[in-house]
């Protein structure tokens, strides 16, 4: 199941009324308790140890393709700033020394960004 699908119904779908999802394909497939926990289904057994059951693992994190066209788009703006002070100062360090420093700021922020999303 794709993962925007997965966390949609997550969020959006109830178990017991199907609202706007007139297919229930990928809700069928979700895994739901039944009727009593598996701990107390196997009280009886002779092996505790063999407990059976599953679940859904969720890996979660950062978009790293958004945050590659956001880099980009920065960057971009970085470039277009320092054309933009080339053609009023007319000196190549001026207007490259700037854009040097853009480059580090936007290297920090995406840093700080990436970084934040990873921890949580």
């Amino acid at each position: 199941m794709p993962a925007h699908v997965f966390l949609h119904f997550l969020h959006k779908a109830r178990w017991s009324v199907w609202g706007e999802h007139r297919e229930d394909i990928w809700l069928q497939r979700l895994p739901k308790k039944l009727n009593e926990s598996i701990l107390v289904a196997t009280q009886g057994q002779s092996d505790p140890d063999l407990l059976f059951g599953w679940g859904v693992h969720i890996i979660d994190g950062a978009n790293h393709s958004f945050l590659g066209l956001l880099l980009a788009v920065l960057i971009l703006i970085t470039f277009v700033v320092s054309v933009v002070v080339y053609g009023i100062a007319h000196t190549q360090e001026q207007a490259f020394g700037v854009g040097s420093y853009l480059i580090a700021l936007v290297t920090c922020l995406m840093g700080a960004i990436y970084f934040n999303l990873t921890d949580q």
